[in-house]
Parts: structure tokens; C-alpha cells; sequence
């Protein structure tokens, strides 16, 4: 909370293995934010909403991942044409545990190849 960052991106880059990025109230369009060993917190009012196309939102494609997602987040994607999902774990080897509050999704809102525990009060996919 010491450190605040412009973007998700920027505090993802700047973490390292067993940091937690807390996220503050306030909607982010930002994608990709997976990275082995770093966790996330979104604080009630913390919106991702992902217009593009692309990477998940937490997406593990190239190589494998353990973290975990906590708080009050909602998860968003509303690219009608590009099915982007909010969580794609594609590696036999992810571990991923994930607390939301609501995940609204074009296509799958969430895909897993590894081992995947997901908490949330609503989940919406159009697939």
C-alpha cells in the first residue's frame, strides 16, 4: 500500500515471488496478470473490465503458475467477438485459488488444465 502503481501491469512486473498486489477501488482494463508466485487482493470496489481481445485476465499460457486471487473482485470481459476469459489456467502444473465476487464473460469465464479452487457469489459465461 506504500508503493502505489499507475497500472496492474506495472505493479505485476515489479512483483516478485510471494509479494501480495493489493488493488484498490477503481476499474482497470487490463489483461494477463498471472505470474508465478504472486498473489492478488481486490479490495471492494475493484473492477478488472477487459474490452480486448487476446490473453485471459489471469492467464498462465507459456509457462505454469501458482497464486491466488482474494477479496471482493469482479471479474469482467465484454469483447463481443473475442471470448476472452477471465481465468485460464492452461498447464497441467497450475495451482490456482481464487476468491471473486462476481465474473461476467464472453465465452468461458473460466478454463483450467491444472488444479483450480474458485470461491464467488456469481458467475456469469455466454458459453
Amino acid at each position: 500500500m506504500t508503493i502505489p502503481f499507475k497500472t496492474l501491469t506495472a505493479a505485476k512486473n515489479a512483483a516478485q515471488s510471494g509479494d501480495t498486489i493489493i488493488v484498490l477501488p477503481g476499474t482497470y482494463n487490463e489483461n494477463n496478470l498471472a505470474k508465478n508466485g504472486v498473489n492478488w487482493h481486490f479490495l471492494t470496489g475493484a473492477n478488472l473490465e477487459y474490452s480486448g481481445t487476446g490473453s485471459a485476465l489471469f492467464d498462465t499460457t507459456g509457462s505454469a503458475a501458482s497464486f491466488k486471487v482474494t477479496g471482493s473482485g469482479v471479474f469482467k470481459t465484454t469483447n463481443v467477438s473475442g471470448g476472452v476469459r477471465a481465468f485460464s489456467l492452461a498447464n497441467n502444473a497450475d495451482v490456482a485459488t481464487v476468491q471473486f465476487d462476481r465474473i461476467e464473460a464472453r465465452g468461458q469465464a473460466i478454463y483450467s488444465a491444472g488444479t483450480l479452487t474458485a470461491t464467488g457469489n456469481e458467475a456469469k459465461s455466454t458459453a
